[in-house]
């Protein structure tokens, strides 16, 4: 499809307005695509609308934005690829069960609802690995999640309200990178920022393995692994909370400030640093 600027909007108003006349008093409408969905136009817009390929992938190439809130497109038995200048997916659901990558200069997907209680929205999930480019900032407010790899790759601010998760790897990059609630991946966790990574309290970086590379480090709740802990700063570490691992730890800057009662710098197998470490009143593990 291959057009200027297109609008599938209120599908779930189909039936009662369009579909009873034909015997689908409750289907709702949308594109839906039988074996793929491919656009190409200036701009889309899907507000509360859908976008289903039931098998093949869905491409969606835009020079202008997409707008989404409460939609959904998904490819049920394909990957997924959407480009676009601005996205907005507030309240929706993009998902595809092969391969997901989107571009774009900017990306919102604010969530509501529950995973546990399967009444979450606000959702980028793929069973298989999931790529964000972001060129500009990126403020995360919904579920971002891959049964394989993670990559989210930010040229501006990177900043997470609410969850990145990978069962795979997960590979995060940032100006800075500031974390205010969730970052976890099965395997192998790489942040990286030429920048501050800052974890706030109340917030979780995990995995397998966590690697971090900043300039400066400030954590105020959980940086932690279950084997290995590498974490590296250019210049100065601040730790106020759990900079922890298991197994061993590996963390090198100028100074690591371990700060507080609460403090737990280090490894339970062990602990190498080549920093000047100042620990006042907190517990270093494994030196």
């Amino acid at each position: 499809m291959r057009l200027g600027k297109i609008t599938s909007t209120d599908s779930d108003k189909f039936g009662f307005y369009v579909g009873q006349y034909f015997g689908y008093g409750n289907q709702q409408g949308g594109l839906i695509g039988g074996e793929g969905v491919d656009i190409t136009a200036k701009s889309l817009n899907n507000e509360s609308g859908r976008i289903i390929a039931q098998t093949g992938d869905v491409n969606i190439n835009l020079t202008g934005d997409l707008a989404s809130n409460k939609g959904q497109i998904v490819a049920n038995s394909g990957g997924m690829t959407i480009a676009a200048k601005k996205i907005a997916a507030d309240y929706a659901t993009i998902y595809s069960s092969g391969n997901m990558q989107i571009d774009a200069s900017s990306l919102s997907s604010k969530a509501s609802g529950s995973i546990a209680k399967n009444t979450a929205n606000g959702v980028i999930s793929s069973d298989s690995d999931v790529l964000i480019n972001i060129n500009g900032d990126y403020n995360n407010t919904g579920w971002v999640n891959a049964k394989g790899n993670l990559t989210v790759n930010a040229s501006g601010y990177l900043t997470n309200n609410h969850a990145f998760n990978a069962d795979g790897d997960l590979n995060l990059t940032g100006k800075t990178i500031t974390n205010n609630s969730d970052i976890a991946a099965g395997n192998t966790l790489n942040i990286s920022t030429a920048n501050d990574l800052t974890n706030n309290l109340g917030a979780n970086i995990s995995a397998k393995t966590t690697n971090v590379t900043a300039k400066n480090i400030s954590n105020w709740a959980n940086l932690v692994a279950d084997s290995q802990l590498n974490v590296t700063a250019s210049n100065n570490i601040y730790n106020y909370g759990n900079l922890y691992t298991a197994g061993k730890a590996v963390i090198d800057a100028k100074k690591i400030v371990n700060t507080g009662f609460w403090a737990v710098l280090g490894g339970a197998q062990g602990f190498e640093t080549t920093a000047n470490v100042v620990n006042v009143f907190g517990t270093v593990v494994g030196k």
